[in-house]
């Protein structure tokens, strides 16, 4: 399988791996393989959540350190493994503990970014005059 494959590979190289790399994982199973199904309704709720799973992959390694184990490629894969068997039932609930560790962790991301990072230089804005 692609997916299984690209996991196992990128999972090899990890922590030395690029944000647009871990983008591309989500990617692969919040929109590819999950298109393959008929639940419209998870996969509206995830392409909502998108830009938040995005912006946590995209502060790693730049704003914050990568952490020494992350165990959403883990959890995708037993998700894949799962789905691969035709066990629909293991699939979902391995997806909903993926979702559910997601939330905790992206959040813990934006709360350290928010309180350990310098704000972007606004220089761009000096043009602007509010008078």
């Amino acid at each position: 399988n692609h997916y299984i494959d690209e996991i196992q590979t990128i999972a090899r190289l990890y922590p030395n791996v690029k944000p647009e790399q871990l983008d591309s994982l989500e990617n692969d199973l919040h929109k590819e393989v999950l298109e393959f199904g008929a639940n419209n309704e998870i996969l509206a709720m995830l392409a909502r959540t998108r830009p938040i799973l995005f912006v946590s992959k995209h502060l790693l390694g730049d704003h914050l350190a990568m952490p020494e184990n992350d165990p959403f490629m883990q959890e995708h894969l037993d998700i894949l493994e799962h789905m691969k068997r035709g066990d629909g039932v293991a699939a979902g609930q391995a997806l909903k503990l993926h979702l559910n560790n997601s939330k905790s962790k992206v959040l813990a991301r934006l709360k350290q970014y928010r309180e350990e990072s310098e704000p972007y230089s606004t220089e761009y804005l000096k043009w602007i005059s509010l008078d």
